[in-house]
């Protein structure tokens, strides 16, 4: 807003300036081509929820807010302790709502110039519809995480920037998620323009979470049987889900996408920067003597948060997700600093609890990388992350038809039974009841950054939470006696209260300070 105030205090001689070297912003937004080049920046701008450095990565709060987590340290733990640190000032607050609003933004700015263009243009109606995609999810998550946001469809200009914010009517902000997914779907198909753009196959698939959020069973039913039966996705075997630096599988149906060599992101001090998840999940191990740092033991790592006893209980016996998806403890594995009195392939075991948990704690080893980093040591990655895959899209599918049918639905049991088959428990026959698919949803897609939404959505957030959170034997149980029911919102950032202050009638979510 400052770059256009100030643009249009310049002088006439100023603005008649021509720019010899750069594109400029209106031919960016005047062509085909700019419009193409403008939906790219999109995918980059998407990738900064995963990249917010060490200790501030935004889109791990909600996994760390979770009932089957515990959180050990690092910035942001009063997302896993829900206390009062935990407000509209807490660092991660502010770049959430900013990072998706700064997605609307340009996804505005793209859809206008679009529409100005005309219809019958291949390339225009692409680039619309991969923007409505992006503002579609980004209003998705604002709504679910916040409660009460703002709602606008038109690109910030000179002539716009004194507004009146009111929170939106959320039947208004579903109905535009809507309308944006099904011109994606109509204008998309399921074959990528290049790996990790937006397809058909995403629209629906998020249409699909949508639906469920609104009790639109059958739009929810209607887009999960479209995806399995006519995508080009399929189950693949449990091993290969993570295994790899490029996860644009056929299990994968949005992946966001990193690799050194393109940076896939900005350049620091002339080097790319990737991101650091891999580090998140995985104990300090290295500090034990006897232990290699390889990438077998996961690398170097910070032990900010790990799967706890909650979870692990979950896990039938032979449900082979449970040793694929889970490192659960180390062995002696070095013969040149081995304790006097141990072996190799020794079990290594504390009794001090504090130690456990700094060190020994189970990882999840969903984002390990022995792919791209040059060496266990390195702290960035430049692996992909996959954002939704086909298994979610069968527990939505089971839910959906498990409200329009019973628990006896044969969608809704065979749907299941993939999943569950596929983590070696053989076929299930049902029924398929809430719990089982709150549980399934925990064993399937931990970590994977929706079980906060999930809960939410079910009214089942602070039962969970006072049940489960954390983990009492190294006393990490804040979160079962602080959580309080505005919890399940996050304050709005003070900083985006006080720019609206006096400007509408937006105030801070209830329970938070005002």
């Amino acid at each position: 807003m400052l770059l256009v105030l100030l643009s249009v205090a310049c002088n006439k001689d100023v603005l008649d300036e021509a720019s010899k070297d750069k594109i400029t912003a209106d031919a960016v937004f005047s062509s085909p081509e700019g419009l193409s080049t403008a939906v790219i920046a999109l995918y980059s701008l998407d990738r900064e929820i995963y990249r917010k450095d060490a200790e501030s990565t935004i889109w791990t709060s909600f996994i760390r807010a979770e009932d089957i987590t515990v959180t050990r340290a690092g910035s942001g733990i009063g997302f896993a302790r829900y206390d009062n640190t935990l407000h509209g000032g807490t660092a991660q607050v502010r770049p959430f709502w900013t990072h998706y609003y700064s997605i609307i933004e340009r996804a505005n700015k793209i859809i206008k110039s679009g529409d100005a263009m005309g219809e019958g243009n291949a390339e225009v109606e692409q680039a619309i519809a991969e923007a409505k995609g992006f503002r579609a999810r980004s209003y998705f998550y604002l709504l679910r995480t916040f409660d009460r946001i703002i709602l606008n469809t038109e690109p910030t200009t000179v002539d716009n920037l004194e507004r009146e914010y009111n929170p939106a009517n959320p039947e208004d902000v579903y109905n535009l998620i809507y309308s944006d997914l099904d011109y994606t779907i109509d204008k998309l198909d399921y074959t990528a323009k290049n790996p990790g753009r937006f397809t058909e196959g995403v629209a629906r698939h998020i249409k699909a979470q949508v639906a469920l959020w609104r009790k639109d069973y059958k739009e929810a039913a209607l887009q999960t049987d479209e995806i399995i039966n006519n995508g080009p996705y399929r189950l693949i075997a449990l091993p290969d889900i993570f295994n790899g630096a490029n996860l644009n599988h056929e299990e994968a149906i949005f992946v966001s996408q990193w690799d050194r060599a393109s940076g896939g992101s900005p350049v620091s001090n002339g080097n790319p920067t990737g991101h650091r998840l891999h580090m998140y999940f995985i104990p300090n191990y290295f500090k034990q003597s006897g232990i290699l740092v390889n990438y077998a033991n996961g690398g170097s790592a910070w032990g900010r948060t790990y799967p706890n006893p909650y979870l692990l209980s979950l896990y039938e016996n032979n449900d082979q997700r449970l040793n694929t998806f889970y490192k659960l403890f180390w062995v002696y594995d070095d013969p040149a600093k081995l304790p006097a009195g141990k072996t190799l392939g020794q079990k290594v075991t504390t009794t001090n609890m504090s130690i456990y948990f700094d060190q020994l704690y189970p990882a999840c080893l969903k984002y390990a990388d022995e792919w791209t980093r040059t060496s266990p040591t390195e702290a960035q990655s430049f692996k992909d992350v996959i954002i939704y895959r086909l298994a979610e899209t069968y527990l939505i599918g089971a839910e959906a038809h498990m409200h329009l049918g019973g628990p006896l639905d044969p969608l809704a049991v065979k749907y299941m039974s993939e999943v569950r088959k596929r983590a070696g428990l053989g076929t299930f026959t049902g029924p398929v009841t809430e719990q089982l698919l709150l549980d399934e949803d925990a064993r399937e897609l931990a970590f994977e950054g929706q079980r906060w939404y999930t809960l939410k959505r079910l009214g089942k957030l602070l039962d969970q939470i006072k049940a489960h959170a954390g983990d009492p034997a190294v006393n990490a149980i804040q979160a079962r006696t602080s959580i309080q029911d505005y919890h399940v919102r996050w304050p709005i950032p003070t900083s985006e209260i006080e720019n609206m202050k006096g400007k509408g009638s937006f105030d801070q979510n209830t329970g938070y300070p005002q």
